[in-house]
């Protein structure tokens, strides 16, 4: 449960999961490829506008963040407290647009 990237390097690299989570053969998953690249470009996009980073108090130190997830069958990291920025003011700007028109409106031209 630790990001450690290395544990795929070096002379006893650890096997990648992705062919047991997707499944295999006939049983395969028909949408690994479109799964793989949505995941990457969102992350992408996020990282384009915003800087994640930890959490600082009123005291200005730097609190590293309780790593807990939630139980049942789909599994997910429990809340937890750290600071977004946005990166310039073009990202801000985009944000704002983003927020005055959501996704799920849908537009016509008139």
């Amino acid at each position: 449960m630790k990001f450690i990237p290395e544990r795929y390097l070096g002379e006893n690299p650890e096997k990648d999961p992705s062919p047991i989570v997707f499944g295999s053969g006939r049983r395969g998953c028909l949408g690994i490829i479109m799964a793989n690249s949505t995941v990457f470009i969102e992350i992408a996009m996020t990282l384009s506008v915003f800087n994640i980073s930890k959490y600082v108090d009123e005291d200005g130190n730097v609190v590293e963040p309780e790593i807990q997830y939630s139980d049942g069958i789909v599994s997910h990291p429990k809340p937890f407290k750290c600071d977004i920025q946005v990166r310039s003011e073009q990202a801000a700007a985009l944000v704002s647009a983003i927020e005055l028109y959501p996704h799920w409106v849908s537009y016509q031209a008139s």
